[in-house]
């Protein structure tokens, strides 16, 4: 199911904007702090659409990489050994 856009909040998207493979690869380049396309740069510059999708997707990087900061408790990998055995 698509998502619609077109509602005061979410303008639609332009017709020239990037998928979101390429948005997430534009966020993820600038954490690894890699080369980035200055397209996607320019676009999402001027692109409320493009602007809310990579702060969702930061949002959720920042919740990922909080959680994989903490480790696994002890408990957690004993239950997974005993589920495997069964």
């Amino acid at each position: 199911m698509e998502e619609n856009y077109q509602t005061a909040q979410n303008p639609p998207p332009h017709s020239d904007c990037p998928q979101d493979v390429e948005l997430e690869q534009f966020l993820l380049s600038s954490y690894f702090h890699l080369a980035s396309d200055k397209r996607i740069a320019l676009h999402v510059a001027s692109c409320p659409v493009c602007q809310d999708k990579l702060e969702e997707m930061r949002d959720y990087y920042e919740i990922l990489s909080a959680e994989l900061a903490h480790p696994v408790p002890p408990e957690v990998l004993l239950l997974q050994e005993r589920i495997q055995r069964h």
